[in-house]
């Protein structure tokens, strides 16, 4: 791969990172439950002085540990490199969901309908995203990573680890919003988590798969040249 591809594709991730961000801060601002992956950040930055963006890196520290203890001996270089280039991409993707939060505050739905059409529209802008990343094929985001790194060394398919990964991620956000209501309140409650996150998991993996063939487009006009189509 020429330089000049690898510089075009690094670019595209990063304006891919951004759309993914203003899909994860469209759909939370729809205030019916975040995108499962930003569960957890988003539950603890309802109670908590840090950002939602900040949790976001931090969790992605979390998984990019994981994703070295289930490789154990078995991490190559060329695995430690593509693991390591998370950490400025989680960086960058923690930074644009502060950005897209902030510049989101100031549009809160009127009712039910209006929360609704904000969370599709926030599913197809995060699916967008996806697709661009994939596009660009550089660098996995943390969650993508730690699902195809389990699903092959407990050799399970990468859908099925993919659902018990984000299942874990929202049982885990609604174990921690409970347990902070406990000893504040000392009653039990659920925030963060609701149809939002329910219709992000369904909608979104559709949506991409709906929009990948358009990203051939993308690809050769701005990617590759004079090379064969990858998909």
């Amino acid at each position: 791969m020429v330089k000049n591809e690898l510089f075009r594709r690094y670019i595209l991730f990063a304006f891919a990172l951004f759309v993914s961000s203003f899909g994860v801060s469209c759909i939370t601002r729809a205030t019916l439950g975040t995108s499962p992956i930003s569960s957890v950040p988003y539950v603890l930055s309802l109670h908590t002085p840090f950002t939602m963006g900040t949790y976001t890196f931090l969790l992605n520290m979390v998984l990019i540990v994981i994703q070295f203890l289930l490789l154990g001996k078995e991490c190559t270089k060329k695995q430690a490199a593509e693991i390591m280039l998370q950490v400025p991409a989680s960086i960058l993707f923690g930074l644009f969901i502060d950005i897209t939060m902030s510049l989101l505050s100031v549009f809160t739905p009127a009712n039910l309908y209006s929360s609704l059409i904000e969370l599709v529209l926030g599913c197809f802008v995060l699916a967008l995203g996806v697709a661009l990343q994939v596009t660009a094929d550089v660098v996995m985001l943390s969650g993508e990573l730690t699902v195809k790194i389990a699903s092959h060394k407990f050799k399970k398919e990468f859908g099925l680890m993919k659902v018990i990964f984000d299942v874990s991620l929202v049982v885990a956000a609604c174990i921690i919003s409970m347990t902070i209501y406990y000893f504040a309140t000392n009653s039990f409650k659920i925030d963060g988590v609701g149809l939002g996150t329910i219709m992000g998991a369904v909608l979104v993996g559709p949506m991409v798969r709906f929009i990948i063939p358009g990203m051939k487009v993308v690809e050769k006009m701005i990617i590759v040249k004079n090379r064969q189509n990858r998909y």
